[in-house]
C-alpha cells in the first residue's frame, strides 16, 4: 500500500474492508509468544488490571460520554467528554529477575458507559438502557477479561495448571469484580483503610446452622496503628531501585459485602519515604491497604512485589496515547 501524500486511499479502504480481522485473537498471539520469557515464582502469570480515558471534544463521537476527570482534585470532582477504556497488561520476568520486568498489553477493549436515552425514549428502549448499562460495568466487562485469559492460558502446552494473579487498585476491589472469582485467579487489590472486615468462625463444636462471619475486626487503619500487630520487612524492588519495605499481615479476614465467604489476606505497607532532590526535604508518601487472595503456598512477599509493578500499566496508557494515537481514528 502507498503512503504517498495526496493519492486517493479510497482502494485501499475498500481492500481492507472487505474482511474484519479480530483484535482479540492478535493479542491472545501476543499473550501465548510473552509467557515464554516470563519466569514467575510458584508458575504465577501476573497481569495488571486498570482503565483510562482519552479526552475528546466532538459531540457526534460514538463513545464519547461525560465522565469523571481522572486529573481533577480529590476535594473538587470535574467531569470531561471522553471515551473510556479497559486493558489487561502481562508483567514478563524474563530470566526471573525483578529488574528487568515489563508489561505489555495482552487485552485493550472500549469501555464507555451505556448512552442514556432521552426523556421521550419509550419505555422499552429505558429497560434496554437499563440492562446495557448493568452490562458495561467496569468490573462486568474485568470479568471477561479474566475468562479470556484463562481461556488462552490453559491452550498452551504445560501451562494448564498455572494460576492467574491479577493486580489492581481500589476501583475493582468490589463484588462485581472479586465475587465468585475462580479458584485459578489471584487477586491483590488496593483497597480502603476503613473496610469492615470480620474473622472466620472456625468451631468445630458449633450447633444448628454454622456460621461464617466470626467478630468484627479493626479498621484497616486502626491496623496499622495498633502496636500489636508486628511490622515485617521485605526487600522490594520498584522504580528502578530495591527498597526495605515494612508492612504488616492480618489473615485470614471475611469481607461481608465484597468477597463473602471466601477468605483473604490484608497487607498494610507503611508510607515508604522519598526525597524530591538529592539534599530535599525527607517527605512519605501515603500508606497502602492491599486486600491478597488467601493462600498458603504463595508467600505474601510476591503479592506485595507483584504489587509494586503496578505503575507498569499506565507506562502503557501513555505511549498508547501519546505515541500510538489511541482515540485518534485516522
Amino acid at each position: 500500500m502507498s503512503l504517498e501524500c495526496g493519492k486517493d486511499w479510497s482502494a485501499d479502504y475498500a481492500f481492507f474492508s472487505k474482511r474484519l480481522w479480530d483484535p482479540k485473537k492478535l493479542f491472545g498471539a501476543f499473550f501465548k509468544e510473552a509467557l515464554r520469557y516470563s519466569q514467575w515464582p510458584h508458575d504465577l502469570v501476573v497481569c495488571v488490571l486498570d482503565d483510562t480515558i482519552r479526552k475528546k471534544s466532538g459531540l457526534h463521537i460514538p463513545a464519547v460520554r461525560t465522565l469523571r476527570d481522572t486529573a481533577s482534585l480529590p476535594f473538587h470532582v470535574n467531569l470531561t467528554r471522553a471515551i473510556r477504556f479497559i486493558q489487561f497488561t502481562l508483567l514478563v520476568r524474563p530470566a526471573g529477575l525483578y529488574e528487568a520486568v515489563r508489561g505489555i498489553p495482552v487485552w485493550f477493549q472500549e469501555a464507555s458507559p451505556a448512552k442514556k436515552p432521552g426523556r421521550r425514549a419509550s419505555e422499552k428502549t429505558h429497560q434496554a438502557y437499563k440492562k446495557e448499562q448493568m452490562e458495561r460495568r467496569l468490573g462486568v466487562l474485568a470479568r471477561q477479561g479474566v475468562d479470556l485469559l484463562l481461556k488462552w492460558l490453559k491452550e498452551i502446552p504445560g501451562k494448564e495448571s498455572s494460576r492467574l494473579l491479577i493486580v489492581t487498585d481500589g476501583g475493582y476491589c468490589n463484588r462485581t469484580f472479586l465475587g465468585d472469582l475462580p479458584e485459578e485467579v489471584l487477586v491483590v487489590a488496593r483497597t480502603r483503610k476503613d473496610l469492615r472486615l470480620y474473622s472466620p468462625v472456625t468451631d468445630p463444636n458449633a450447633h444448628g446452622r454454622p456460621r461464617i462471619y466470626g467478630e468484627r475486626l479493626p479498621t484497616p487503619e486502626e491496623m496499622r496503628r495498633s502496636e500489636e500487630i508486628p511490622w515485617r520487612t521485605a526487600r522490594i524492588f520498584g522504580a528502578g531501585a530495591w527498597h526495605d519495605v515494612r508492612f504488616k499481615v492480618v489473615g485470614p479476614v471475611l469481607w461481608k459485602t465484597g468477597t463473602g465467604a471466601r477468605p483473604w489476606f490484608l497487607i498494610i505497607v507503611a508510607p515508604l519515604r522519598y526525597r524530591k532532590t538529592k539534599h530535599g526535604k525527607l517527605l512519605y508518601r501515603q500508606p497502602a491497604y492491599l486486600l491478597c487472595s488467601y493462600v498458603e503456598d504463595v508467600p505474601v512477599e510476591v503479592f506485595l512485589q507483584a504489587y509494586f509493578f503496578r505503575p507498569e500499566i499506565e507506562l502503557n496508557n501513555r505511549d498508547e496515547k501519546t505515541l500510538m494515537g489511541l482515540g485518534e481514528a485516522q
